[in-house]
């Protein structure tokens, strides 16, 4: 069982490896960003931030802070129990949740998901197929030679 803390109730609790553990977080991340109203409200921020800096600042530290704390914490683990092969995994866990808010507008305003909520539940799989190739497998432990 791993666990991690988050700052709701809900801490996150999973059986199972790391990896369905970041599958986990990642499907978090793209149901709240999907939810009615956030994409048009990350839009609408992205278009004023020239004017507006701080208000982009928040709303953005709001949707992703904390998942990047417990994506870069979950990537850490993972990484000690030589699950994931990643070089750095806070940079790691900054392009996962870039890679969900970039996803989540291209299909809402340039797919025209918007119309049609299919097309999210067709991408999920597919982003976490990208999820688990970005964090790849852990090399092979090389048998140790003790005749050398």
């Amino acid at each position: 069982l791993h666990s991690f803390p988050t700052r709701r109730s809900s801490d996150l609790h999973i059986e199972g490896s790391h990896r369905e553990l970041l599958h986990e977080l990642m499907r978090r991340m793209w149901r709240r960003l999907n939810a009615p109203g956030s994409p048009e409200l990350v839009l609408v921020v992205l278009g004023e931030m020239q004017a507006f800096p701080q208000s982009a600042q928040l709303l953005f530290r709001q949707k992703f802070e904390r998942s990047r704390r417990v994506l870069t914490a979950v990537i850490e683990a993972g990484q000690k129990d030589r699950e994931f092969d990643v070089a750095d995994p806070k940079t790691t866990a900054h392009l996962l949740a870039a890679t969900v808010l970039g996803a989540t507008l291209d299909l809402h305003f340039l797919g025209q998901c918007c119309m049609d909520g299919s097309c999210g539940d067709e991408a999920l799989p597919v982003l976490l197929e990208a999820v688990d190739r970005i964090v790849g497998p852990a090399a092979p432990q090389q048998p140790v030679d003790e005749a050398s």
